[in-house]
């Protein structure tokens, strides 16, 4: 598979019997990713819109209650608290979206979203068994929800994307945000990776084996994505 002019930001990987080669973008989609969409469109995202009898805001972890709660205010603009940004908001994954969203993004970059099976194409390659079983990213060190040890760097948070790199050349595939795909579920869409909330006394989702369903049409702080791109025939 030869690497295409324009496909700098994307790791090449070969594909099976069952999927084409394809590209995977190296890092989750940041907010400043994000925004720049916003800017040139004028999109409105699931959770600054409201959430049915909601209203505006989105679901995300409260480290003092140890529970997942829709909180009024936020949204990709103000991930953490409503009117807050964190300092190094521009390098974090964005979240807190629906999967339309995301979708809007890709379509806008020329890109898409990956399948469950290409990301573990991505995950798996030059993987041992042994590696498949540890993480190796923004993960939860300690008990969930009572204690995160931080001992990666990064407590009860998100990390910039592009911190932890992968084997293959791509960065955060397991940990920081949950990734959306377009494989569907009985009432949404899967997700793969794992999040910054993962640990293995609760949620074991760095395994490869592992994806969740994500409810349609709600957004949450710790899922986000990265986009892919078909390959072009090679010469």
């Amino acid at each position: 598979m030869q690497r295409n002019e324009g496909f700098g930001d994307f790791v090449p990987f070969n594909g099976n019997d069952s999927i084409p080669d394809f590209y995977l973008k190296k890092t989750e989609v940041s907010n400043a990713d994000y925004l720049k969409f916003v800017q040139a469109t004028g999109y409105t995202t699931c959770a600054e819109l409201g959430l049915d009898s909601l209203g505006r805001g989105s679901f995300r972890f409260n480290p003092d209650s140890g529970r997942f709660c829709f909180e009024s205010g936020l949204s990709w603009r103000h991930p953490e608290k409503k009117g807050l940004q964190p300092a190094n908001w521009g390098e974090l994954p964005v979240v807190h979206l629906c999967l339309e969203d995301m979708k809007a993004y890709a379509r806008w970059a020329g890109e898409r979203l990956p399948c469950v099976r290409e990301w573990r194409v991505a995950a798996e390659k030059n993987r041992s068994q042994s590696e498949k079983q540890i993480p190796h990213g923004n993960t939860w060190q300690g008990l969930f929800p009572i204690r995160d040890l931080g001992e990666d760097g990064f407590t009860y948070r998100l990390s910039p994307v592009g911190t932890f790199e992968s084997i293959n050349g791509t960065f955060d595939l397991i940990g920081n945000a949950w990734e959306a795909t377009t494989d569907h579920c009985m009432d949404g869409h899967l997700a793969v990776g794992g999040s910054y909330l993962c640990a293995p006394n609760w949620c074991r989702g760095y395994l490869i084996e592992s994806p969740i369903c994500i409810p349609q049409g709600v957004p949450y702080g710790h899922v986000g994505f990265r986009t892919a791109k078909s390959a072009k025939s090679s010469q």
